[in-house]
């Protein structure tokens, strides 16, 4: 039943396989095992990183007079996580 995934590598360059799954946000989310390192990965979208750039960008636009709202909308992040750059200390 859980047969090998020839499109995807983990990062170890290792194949994978179907294993199970996971509930993600009331959503059924496919969990695969690597075949040589056994780590479990789940297919999910791909978080952004988070560059000291984009961090200056915030703080920047932010000090422009920008609500917290419209800087989320221009670098592409949660107003939530915009908030908690800003009131870094």
């Amino acid at each position: 039943m859980n047969k090998i995934i020839k499109n995807q590598k983990c990062d170890c360059g290792g194949g994978l396989k179907k294993q199970g799954s996971c509930r993600r946000q009331g959503n059924l989310v496919p969990r695969y095992k690597c075949i040589e390192c056994s780590k479990f990965i789940s297919s999910q979208r791909k978080y952004q990183k988070m560059t000291p750039e984009i961090k200056k960008s915030i703080i920047r636009l932010s000090c422009q007079g920008l609500s917290l709202h419209q800087v989320a909308d221009k670098v592409g992040y949660s107003h939530t996580t915009v908030a908690n750059i800003i009131n870094v200390k």
